[in-house]
């Protein structure tokens, strides 16, 4: 999972606007299926953190 976990992070690096995305979530999950090297489904699944 190295290479992966890489690999995102390049992402991140090269495209700051889906940075700001994930900034925005603030809490819970994204999941992204990926299907021949290109996503093709995005779940996501917001929490409320209680403190």
């Amino acid at each position: 999972m190295k290479a992966v976990e890489t690999a995102l992070q390049e992402l991140l690096k090269s495209d700051p606007k889906l940075l700001e995305i994930f900034r925005e979530f603030c809490w819970g999950k994204i999941e992204i299926v990926v299907k021949d090297g290109k996503p093709v489904m995005v779940s996501v699944r917001r929490d409320i953190k209680l403190e």
